[in-house]
């Protein structure tokens, strides 16, 4: 299989050693003491990985052009082992991709070393160990995904030194701790995804502090505490995940703000209050609430029919009661909707015969399963 991800036939009759790591840092310094080709370097470095990448492998990245001065593209293969220290002395690269394979050990320790990364893609690679704080150095990077691997350990303050990073996704990993309120320095970050990790403690965004904000995950993790008002300050917001934590507390008020917001699914904590909160009733390209799993009380307000492009919808399991507003027909784009686990009285209104793209609808009316 080459970079391509597509399987090559091997030359019969031709086998060519692996290199030894030594071999690797002679040639790196002997690129970096006569500048030598960088083209050499990488070669050199294709040639240590195992099978499929000899020297088949390498001539073909090379010529596929997966391989240059400044990129080093190598996902989707089956290149397993651990990832060689002497990589990080390849410091012109700016693209550096490994994802979707089967490497085991850590990050190499001297990350920073790779001044000149912009895109920095390790996910789903099997990876294990902590962030080196080196990566702190990497002052390029925009890109960050070391998403789907093993990592643990808390995330090192460095990380949030990367002021021109705009992609961080973290999620699916062991970290622990608490998310720092240096978090606060990423000010061009525009997705931040740190879900289905075991971070914990409060949050603590700073009112301002992240304008281009556009996609935020911290789902499934043990989050606590109140949801910041700050949220409601990064205008640009279209995605706020925050199930399957611990928060407590209303709403805030400040998250009518949020004229973009698309997604927003706050299920599964420990949140209050009564009805659906009016803040929600101004986000007009709302296409997913979700609010299941809580402890909201009282009616829906008929103000509910204004979402004329929610899609998804979730309220079961908390404590509604009263009828269902009639209102509840105009949400013609309502694909899905689970009403049950309340207190709700009376019938399905006759209204919801014009929801053409309702697809499913659980809804336990009093103690009568309607649908």
């Amino acid at each position: 299989m080459n970079v391509c991800g597509t399987r090559m036939s091997p030359r019969v009759g031709t086998e060519f050693p692996f290199l030894e790591l030594s071999v690797l840092r002679a040639l790196i310094l002997f690129r970096i003491c006569l500048c030598v080709s960088e083209h050499v370097v990488m070669l050199a470095l294709l040639l240590c990985l195992p099978f499929p990448f000899g020297w088949n492998g390498a001539l073909e990245a090379m010529h596929t052009k997966q391989v240059t001065n400044d990129l080093l593209r190598l996902a989707m293969n089956n290149i397993n082992g651990p990832l060689p220290e002497e990589i990080t002395l390849l410091d012109q690269v700016k693209y550096f991709s490994l994802w979707n394979n089967e490497l085991i050990g850590r990050i190499p320790t001297n990350l920073g070393k790779m001044k000149s990364l912009q895109k920095l893609l390790l996910f789903d690679a099997q990876l294990t160990g902590t962030i080196p704080s080196s990566i702190g150095e990497l002052n390029e990077l925009t890109r960050l995904y070391l998403d789907t691997n093993a990592l643990s350990g808390s995330l090192p303050d460095e990380l949030f030194n990367l002021v021109n990073l705009e992609e961080c996704w973290l999620k699916v990993n062991n970290f622990t701790g608490s998310l720092p309120s240096s978090v606060n320095n990423l000010s061009k970050i525009k997705e931040f995804f740190v879900d289905q990790n075991s971070l914990n403690g409060t949050l603590s965004f700073t009112t301002g502090s992240l304008p281009n904000l556009e996609k935020i995950a911290l789902y499934f993790n043990a989050f606590s505490g109140n949801i910041p008002p700050s949220f409601g300050s990064f205008v640009k917001l279209d995605w706020l995940l925050l199930l399957k934590n611990f928060f407590t507390g209303t709403v805030p008020k400040e998250i009518e703000n949020l004229s973009n917001m698309v997604r927003l699914d706050f299920s599964d904590n420990i949140l209050r209050g009564e009805g659906i909160p009016s803040s929600i009733f101004k986000l007009k390209r709302l296409s997913y609430l979700g609010m299941h799993g809580n402890r909201f009380v009282g009616t829906i307000s008929p103000n509910i029919g204004s979402l004329s492009r929610l899609q998804w919808l979730t309220l079961d399991g908390n404590m509604f009661n009263g009828k269902l507003p009639t209102e509840m027909g105009s949400l013609i784009a309502l694909d899905k909707a689970f009403l049950s686990l309340n207190s709700f009285t009376g019938t399905i209104p006759m209204s919801f015969s014009h929801l053409t793209a309702l697809s499913e609808l659980h809804a336990s009316i009093g103690t009568f399963l309607c649908i």
